[in-house]
């Protein structure tokens, strides 16, 4: 029988709730999420010997989430990844944001999405999340609605939905930013196997800002066929040292406009837990954990440099300054949803 589960997680420094949701299923297999940044803690999965393995990287309570600014599991927005100088033009009108980055925007800025506490209601198999972001909020024009569902399917499959709506023209792309350590709290991050399926990146400047070129991919960013992420994540190859490993936008091969792509493959060596990313977005952000410092993360566990691999779907960085990228537009009144499903699996090689 499916449960549900309301737990404190604690107060903010400013003296905020937060709470803590579970989901599993008759097997123990299931999510956590907090209200706090609607930020997924724990993702419960059997490893080829059947033993449930939490495969994200988390904290204990909502102050760890708080004290650290790498998202973690959180939805990031009103823009997830960058905007150079926090800056872009809408209908003729310059809009400035904050700049949380040197002076570049990063996942929606000082407090975006991933510091706001969402209201949560309860799903059959998970839960809503719903956040009101006011005209203004981090500079962005439009009051923004946005709502994201965090839904357990029969297989072994977490599915996301965002669903935004803006009172104005506007801009939006979110995303979720879980790191994912596929052989478990104990289990080396960097004995995973990745398949990205992308011909294509945008290249970026020192900063992680697209040049508005899109990339063939080769030598170590050509991920079509697996690659071991010690192998890539510890490479010299100069198209890495920017960045200190990985945080690239691919761009996917997707052969229509609409309905879910198969963007990547992570499996863990030690465990057997494979990991297939679906989406309908156009892009996947790798990020390999590079600046991940001293994190005093779950059950005492200390996360370092690459201890996770983030697998962000969304539009590509700076896309509202790109004019050959994806639009971000998002018009007054217009819907839009987007949807990502994380389907679990084992395997014994």
């Amino acid at each position: 029988m499916n449960r549900h589960q309301i737990m404190d997680f604690g107060r903010t420094s400013d003296g905020r709730q937060a709470h803590l949701f579970s989901f599993l299923d008759e097997k123990g297999s299931g999510f956590c999420v907090t209200d706090y940044g609607a930020a997924l803690t724990t993702l419960l999965v059997p490893d080829r010997r059947g033993i449930p393995t939490d495969v994200l990287l988390g904290f204990d309570t909502v102050s760890g989430y708080e004290a650290h600014d790498g998202f973690a599991g959180a939805v990031c927005g009103r823009f997830a990844n960058r905007i150079k100088g926090g800056r872009f033009t809408l209908n003729g009108h310059v809009f400035q944001l904050s700049q949380n980055e040197g002076q570049n925007h990063l996942h929606g800025g000082t407090h975006g999405f991933d510091k706001k506490l969402w209201n949560v209601s309860t799903l059959a198999d998970g839960y809503r999340l719903l956040l009101l972001s006011p005209a203004g909020d981090e500079g962005y024009p439009g009051e923004l609605k946005a709502v994201v569902s965090y839904r357990w399917l029969e297989g072994g499959k977490l599915e996301i939905r965002y669903c935004v709506e803006s009172d104005r023209d506007t801009i939006c792309n979110l995303t979720n930013h879980a790191y994912f350590n596929l052989n478990g709290p104990a289990g080396q991050a960097l004995d995973q196997w990745l398949t990205v399926n992308a011909d294509s990146y945008t290249p970026t400047d020192s900063e992680g800002i697209p040049t508005g070129e899109i990339r063939s991919v080769s030598g170590i960013l050509d991920l079509r066929a697996p690659k071991l992420m010690r192998d890539v994540l510890l490479s010299p190859d100069p198209q890495l040292a920017d960045r200190g490993g990985l945080d690239h936008n691919f761009v996917l091969k997707k052969e229509k406009s609409d309905g879910l792509f198969r963007a990547a493959t992570l499996q863990g060596v030690l465990s057997g837990i494979c990991l297939h990313v679906d989406t309908d977005a156009p892009g996947l952000q790798v990020y390999g954990g590079n600046f991940i410092r001293s994190w005093v993360g779950k059950e005492q566990v200390t996360y370092g440099k690459h201890a996770g691999i983030a697998l962000e779907t969304q539009l590509f960085p700076d896309a509202p300054n790109q004019a050959a990228f994806p639009s971000a537009r998002l018009p007054a009144g217009e819907e839009r949803e987007t949807r990502t499903v994380f389907t679990f699996e084992t395997s014994d090689a």
